[in-house]
């Protein structure tokens, strides 16, 4: 990406599936990163695999079944609205119903829901081990404390370069 429009390095960011990205550019790639800003998801590495976790989790199962399209169709893509209700339980009111409407709305393109869903299907739970290298790159790695324990966070910030920290 950074090649393709013209930068040498650059500050990256990603939230839940993007922090996991940012760890492996930060563990591929230190050269061409300036810093980065995880935020949401600790080091792959140091992702709980308990049931409590699991359970959090279980959309990635259901959404890699061969039945995961029709099912999401049914009802108006009603899965979608029990999935903001779990993931944002206190978001309510107008400008989440349009966010929903929208990604309703997007997501009926055949192209794009069967798009959404290769993230699922692509997904391995084994890490390769070039991502799992501790990286050089400072980070400002971001959390809150409803779904993993802080310290996977302060011991993603503790992986990253001399500068990094955890913000939870």
């Amino acid at each position: 990406l950074l090649d393709a429009i013209g930068e040498r390095d650059a500050v990256l960011g990603g939230h839940d599936w993007g922090s996991v990205m940012v760890f492996g550019a930060a563990a591929l790639h230190p050269d061409r990163l300036r810093a980065v800003v995880p935020v949401a998801l600790p080091h792959p590495s140091l992702l709980p695999r308990d049931p409590r976790t699991m359970w959090a989790a279980r959309h990635f199962f259901v959404l890699r079944t061969p039945w995961a399209e029709p099912m999401l169709r049914r009802a108006d893509f009603a899965y979608f609205g029990r999935l903001y209700r779990r993931w944002a339980p206190k978001w309510h009111g107008p400008e989440r119903d349009a966010t929903l409407a929208k990604s309703k709305a997007a997501l009926a393109d055949d192209r794009a829901l069967s798009g959404a869903l290769d993230y699922y299907r692509a997904l391995s739970p084994d890490i390769p081990p070039a991502l799992m290298r501790e990286s050089s790159v400072p980070g400002l790695v971001i959390a809150d404390t409803s779904d993993i324990d802080v310290t996977a966070f302060e011991r993603s910030a503790a992986m990253l370069g001399d500068r990094s920290e955890a913000v939870v």
